[in-house]
């Protein structure tokens, strides 16, 4: 048994040397394990309880509060959107929902870009005169949400002979956010 108990020390002595030696942010004690990734920070923790009289593991995760949101704003302007009155109701539902962002969510960070789609791109937003989606930008909401307001009406068109394809708002968002920088850690992007 006392040979058993050397053994258990030596190897928890070893492996604790060399995950010290290879990865800062992890410690270990007689009881638990704690690892913290240096760039995403997050934690975990395991630690052996005994109290209850019999062993038992408990795993404590702690992920980073997410405050970074990217997000592309895909609006159909084909001709069945033209028709009916679908457009007016987009043209009031945008520039509302952009300048109520800020106020739901006050600490927290959105970049936005908008693609206006049926066959073909008609827009994509960080300019709307833009009808590229490699070359639209993610915009902070605070300052698109004004220009958004005041400019979606002029540019969000919808023709009646364009019908649509659900393959042109995937590959124009993907675009945008392949050519935008990325906030590796903390970004959340929504198509």
């Amino acid at each position: 048994m006392n040979r058993f108990i050397v053994c258990m020390a030596l190897i928890f002595i070893i492996v604790s040397s060399v995950f010290s030696a290879l990865a800062q942010p992890l410690a270990i004690s007689s009881k638990s394990i704690n690892f913290t990734h240096p760039d995403t920070k997050l934690s975990i923790n395991k630690t052996l309880d005994g109290s209850e009289g019999h062993p038992k593991m408990i795993y404590k995760i702690k992920a980073p509060k997410v405050d970074y949101f990217e997000f592309v704003l895909a609006l159909d302007s084909s001709g069945s959107i033209g028709l009916r009155s679908h457009k007016n109701a987009v043209l009031g539902a945008v520039p509302s929902f952009i300048e109520g962002i800020p106020e739901r969510y006050p600490d927290r960070n959105f970049k936005i870009s908008i693609v206006s789609w049926d066959n073909d791109t008609d827009f994509a937003y960080g300019d709307f005169r833009n009808r590229d989606p490699k070359y639209a930008k993610l915009v902070d909401v605070e300052n698109a949400s004004q220009e958004i307001t005041e400019n979606l009406v002029n540019y969000y068109m919808c023709d009646e002979e364009e019908f649509t394809d659900l393959s042109i708002p995937l590959e124009a968002s993907l675009d945008v956010f392949d050519n935008n920088p990325l906030n590796h850690y903390s970004r959340t992007s929504v198509l």
